[in-house]
């Protein structure tokens, strides 16, 4: 894509399904390069991407819908039964509910790791959190200001801005398991990280390393 506005504007085509094989499929495929003429069916591969978009999306959108359905179901459902149950019912129903919702929270802790005490206490401050979430945005930002045509500087930029990053993330994980150990895996939200984090390693190996062997970048 030649910038995130078109990227958006191609993938909001493709879910629509409206014409989206002549519009956007065939070209892609057929396509040989900025400056040579397409030639038929050259990179079937780049079909899948689409397709796994397209599965996606539906189930996505499908389970959506229907999960509206059922709870607008529920809800006069709910409203309908309560018609016939008094007050005290209707209380001891809805003191049932909130107790079924109520599950076990891990609490973390220090591990026995040498240093941990002070990197629990420092993955656990605001500050910390407001330096994660602002590196977070800053990469987000970095990330959309690729295009198509880039001067040299600006690619050495993003770059150099993506080396930073993963350096971050990667401190943030290694920070996190030093303070809580096997506890940092028991979040969903730290297991979602950790990955990315080995993402952003990997894709900064493949750059330095494997840039011209590899037909594709990860980041």
């Amino acid at each position: 894509f030649d910038n995130l506005f078109r990227s958006l504007l191609t993938m909001f085509e493709v879910s629509t399904l409206d014409n989206w094989t002549t519009l956007v499929l065939y070209p892609i495929v057929d396509d040989a390069g900025a400056t040579l003429d397409p030639q038929r069916d050259r990179a079937l591969g780049r079909a899948i991407f689409f397709l796994c978009f397209i599965v996606f999306t539906s189930f996505f959108l499908l389970n959506m819908f229907v999960g509206v359905v059922v709870i607008s179901f529920n809800r006069v459902k709910e409203a309908a039964d309560g018609l016939f149950l008094s007050q005290q019912q209707q209380l001891w129903i809805e003191a049932q509910r909130i107790m079924m919702k109520f599950r076990p929270t891990v609490r973390l802790a220090p591990s026995g790791a040498p240093g941990a005490t002070h990197a629990f206490a420092l993955v656990q401050s605001r500050p910390f959190e407001f330096f994660v979430a602002t590196a977070i945005v800053a990469n987000v930002a970095a990330l959309c200001s690729e295009h198509h045509g880039m001067v040299e500087a600006h690619r050495r930029s993003l770059a150099i801005l993506n080396y930073v990053f993963s350096a971050v993330f990667a401190a943030e994980a290694a920070l996190k398991l030093v303070a809580v150990g096997r506890l940092y895996f028991h979040n969903s939200w730290n297991r979602f990280d950790f990955a990315l984090v080995i993402v952003s390693v990997v894709s900064v190996i493949e750059d330095v390393y494997f840039k011209d062997a590899l037909p594709l970048n990860l980041t």
